[in-house]
């Protein structure tokens, strides 16, 4: 991560894994939150299981092929309520 890259934290529903590389330190998913709407992030760590609504933290990127996704520096999965 740059300087200057404003950290965030955001709350999500994993709705789709795109893409994790075999040795499991690399994930792209398809997130849906109601504060963003659908977009994607990238994890660099196992991915969380689909359906589980998990909690973020990390800075908005602009890929050069993939547009804009969300760099997760930790992620946490919460409990059902």
């Amino acid at each position: 991560m740059c300087g200057g890259e404003k950290m965030e934290k955001l709350e999500a529903i994993v709705d789709d894994i795109v893409f994790q590389s075999d040795d499991g330190m690399f994930s792209v998913l398809r997130m849906e939150s109601k504060a963003q709407g659908r977009f994607t992030a990238v994890y660099h760590g196992n991915a969380p299981y689909m359906g589980e609504n998990v909690a973020m933290e990390g800075s908005w990127i602009e890929h050069a092929r993939f547009g804009r996704q969300f760099d997760i520096q930790s992620l946490h999965v919460l409990q059902p309520t």
